[in-house]
């Protein structure tokens, strides 16, 4: 489960996606149980932190598309070799 914390609580070099919504449940048409169901981090939405200023965050996603954000953003927090491997991939072209 990723962390969920305010972007402004983040610093530089650090990366996230935006706050996932909960799990979406799915019962199985036996309904022998229940399954919880999360996106996969997708290259556009993975960001890295690259500039920090009093009104915004400036982030690059895995893309290298950069945007502003607002610091009371809530935000998932990935691991930064998450994002270096989207971004690897991005530039190999898979």
């Amino acid at each position: 489960m990723r962390r969920i914390v305010l972007l402004s609580s983040l610093t530089v070099g650090r990366c996230f996606t935006v706050a996932e919504q909960p799990a979406e449940y799915e019962e199985d048409e036996r309904a022998a149980g229940l399954s919880a169901m999360r996106s996969i981090v997708v290259p556009e939405e993975a960001w890295k932190i690259i500039g920090v200023t009093a009104d915004e965050i400036v982030a690059e996603n895995a893309m290298q598309e950069t945007q502003n954000f607002v610091p009371k953003l809530k935000v998932s927090e990935i691991p930064r070799q998450g994002w270096d491997r989207l971004a690897e991939r991005v530039a190999q072209g898979d």
